[in-house]
């Protein structure tokens, strides 16, 4: 676990069979963490309220983020810790909301994208999913995940059959 002044050219070039850590001296915490195939940025610090020690992950080192962007992002989630705010906790708040504000068919919409592009039998899968489930009478699609029930899907399953 060195402890080193990090900069772009070293950043830039370091690499690594197994997985090391570096530590940077300038902005206390900030750990560059070098594996086989990738480098990423983490922030070590202590959790408020329960004094444990805990590593939040920036980012991934690239073009778009270098070393000058996880440094200031650094000092933002310090400046949070300072004000006695939990960093993880208001990331998983946040999420937590995104989902809630999440209808089902913004959820099959992502699926499709994520999943199902890749496969020959897309543009079946596709069309069944939006002609089933996201139209119709019995459309669930509009729900928000929130308030999504077993008896909504049952009754779009029923309406298939």
């Amino acid at each position: 676990m060195p402890r080193l002044k990090l900069t772009d050219r070293f950043v830039a070039g370091v690499q690594s069979n197994g997985q090391i850590d570096y530590f940077d001296t300038i902005e206390p915490g900030l750990t560059l963490r070098v594996g086989a195939t990738k480098k990423t940025f983490s922030l070590a610090y202590t959790r408020p309220g329960t004094r444990k020690r805990t590593r939040l992950r920036l980012g991934e080192y690239s073009d778009d983020f270098g070393l000058a962007a996880a440094r200031r992002k650094a000092r933002e989630i310090k400046a949070l810790i300072e004000e006695h705010k939990d960093p993880q906790e208001e990331k998983a708040a946040a999420e937590a909301a995104a989902t809630a504000e999440m209808t089902f068919g913004d959820l099959v919409e992502q699926y499709l994208f994520r999943h199902v592009a890749t496969l020959r039998s897309a543009k079946e899968i596709t069309r069944r999913l939006r002609r089933n489930i996201l139209a119709g009478p019995h459309s669930i699609g509009q729900v928000p995940l929130a308030r999504l029930h077993r008896r909504d899907i049952n009754r779009a399953l029923d309406a298939v059959r």
